[in-house]
């Protein structure tokens, strides 16, 4: 499970406002090239004043696309697919990184492709993941992105009456290498991402996996289980899920399902030696 390309924005993101580069832009050029991802320019420019930039900052991506190339400006969703087509290679085996709300943004969520904003150039965005520094999105991939393992569970089957059911587990809490892999995210969120935004690193997790194993392409609903209380105050994964779903395009309903009344918190009851059951646990309606 792992990237195979990298999208960019062009003015702002790899060169500034006086036509240089951006500080540490040739260490994620070349650490890109090292793990053999491919990188591409996206710009409103026209090809001609966009190659004319591409040769003063001396970058050579792999492949340039324009307004001239798909007809249309972002943030037209048409220059994610144009980059998909041409490199044979499915959406949600790319990142775009840009840094307008407007145009890269829209651009990426409207072809469902994760967006990374470059909080370099945009410090204040509202849409994609906050990168700080160009460094970063290099710790992001090989954290998040470049992964042998995603789901730690995986259950396809149908119930009593034939219809389908799949189940997903993130990570088994209790395992030595899990809490060694929730770790490492959280030193790598430390050093790059925007905290207020995403607090736990075991969201991105979830989110990355969801992109990776491409199952975000068949999402109706984002809903919250609820806790084993009847009610419980606004939390960090609420926030979360409400953000994530935006990132997709989707729908977050934060009272889809309601508990009806309190029930047996399983964390207390297993530390007790009982088995909470299944129908114990989960008295709630929708």
């Amino acid at each position: 499970m792992a990237i195979k390309a990298v999208l960019f924005d062009l003015d702002g993101t790899l060169i500034d406002s006086s036509g240089h580069l951006v500080p540490n832009i040739n260490t994620l050029i070349s650490g890109l090239d090292h793990r053999d991802i491919k990188w591409l320019v996206l710009s409103n420019q026209g090809r001609r004043r966009a190659l004319q930039m591409l040769s003063n900052a001396s970058l050579n991506p792999h492949l340039l696309i324009t307004n001239d190339d798909v007809n249309e400006r972002k943030p037209s969703p048409a220059f994610c697919k144009y980059a998909a087509d041409k490199l044979d290679i499915e959406l949600n085996e790319m990142i775009y990184v840009g840094d307008n709300d407007k145009t890269d943004a829209i651009c990426a969520i409207n072809a469902g492709v994760l967006y990374l904003n470059a909080g370099w150039s945009n410090k204040h965005n509202r849409y994609g993941l906050n990168i700080i520094t160009p460094r970063n999105i290099l710790s992001f991939i090989d954290t998040f992105l470049s992964r042998d393992r995603g789901w730690y569970i995986e259950l396809n089957n149908n119930d009593r009456h034939g219809r389908p059911i799949s189940v997903r587990g993130l990570y088994d809490a209790t395992s030595v290498l899990n809490r060694e892999l929730v770790r490492r995210a959280r030193d790598a969120i430390k050093e790059m991402a925007d905290l207020k935004r995403l607090r736990d690193s075991i969201y991105l997790f979830f989110l990355t996996t969801l992109y990776l194993d491409n199952i975000y392409q068949d999402i109706d609903w984002w809903v919250l289980y609820p806790s084993s209380g009847q009610t419980a105050p606004r939390h960090n994964l609420e926030i979360f899920i409400s953000f994530a779903s935006k990132l997709f395009k989707d729908r977050y309903k934060n009272d889809l399902l309601i508990r009806h009344t309190r029930s047996i918190k399983s964390a207390f009851a297993r530390h007790r030696g009982e088995e909470p059951g299944f129908v114990r646990a989960c008295p709630i309606h929708s």
